[in-house]
């Protein structure tokens, strides 16, 4: 892969060529341009030329070419970081389909497992979308019966989600299919190579936010109520 990036480079092409047909031009003794003054059935263009774009001009002139960037993605870890996250989220929806699980019901189960319970705007926090979208999210859930929506203790204003016992077969599946994902992931990886992996990952979370700690290890969070089903 040499990494290099054509930017709508077929488009210029294109362009490129349709304005050297429509554009002819020669110059005087001045070295002044002179442009056709009306349009002829083969060179079909506008009454006055110079309303033709500044870019289609120099297009057409071959002052400016192909548009590139460069840059070798062999190189760079974020890219394969980002890459394989999408990677492994593309396979997890595979899995989860055909039992009407969504990734995104996953994620928000996933942050009530950890968390036992959060506000709407701490779990879009946590998962990173939108408001608008984690409401429609939660709506399909709470229908479903898989989370229940209920006052805050300390501000009734605000309401936290929690999952329902009803949830727990669903978990389990995500459980087991995800169990069979990561290990089709890590296949042929040894344990060391595992260990150092994580040592890694746990670095570069350190470096970006200032702690390695995973999520659901904060005591203040550990403290909150245990799940619905688990109350007496």
């Amino acid at each position: 892969m040499n990494g290099f990036i054509f930017l709508s480079s077929a488009s210029l092409i294109h362009r490129k060529i349709k304005a050297e047909q429509v554009f002819s031009y020669s110059e005087d003794a001045k070295g002044q341009l002179n442009l056709p003054q009306s349009p002829t059935k083969n060179h079909p263009h506008p009454e006055n030329p110079r309303r033709r774009s500044t870019l289609d001009n120099l297009i057409a002139l071959g002052i400016i070419s192909f548009a590139m960037i460069s840059y070798d993605f062999h190189l760079s870890l974020v890219f394969w970081l980002s890459f394989v996250t999408r990677a492994i989220e593309r396979v997890l929806e595979e899995r989860f389909g055909p039992h009407g699980i969504g990734l995104q019901e996953t994620k928000v189960l996933g942050c009530l497992a950890m968390y036992r319970e959060l506000s709407q705007t701490e779990l879009g926090a946590m998962i990173g979308i939108e408001p608008s979208t984690l409401v429609r999210t939660l709506d399909r859930m709470e229908k479903s019966g898989w989370v229940r929506r209920h006052p805050s203790s300390k501000d009734r204003r605000k309401n936290l989600i929690r999952a329902t016992q009803r949830v727990e077969p669903v978990w389990k599946i995500i459980i087991r299919e995800g169990q069979k994902v990561e290990k089709q992931a890590i296949a042929g990886i040894s344990q060391f190579e595992l260990r150092q992996l994580q040592a890694v990952i746990r670095r570069m979370v350190r470096n970006l936010q200032g702690s390695s700690d995973l999520p659901g290890t904060d005591d203040r969070r550990r403290k909150r109520s245990e799940p619905e089903h688990r109350k007496s």
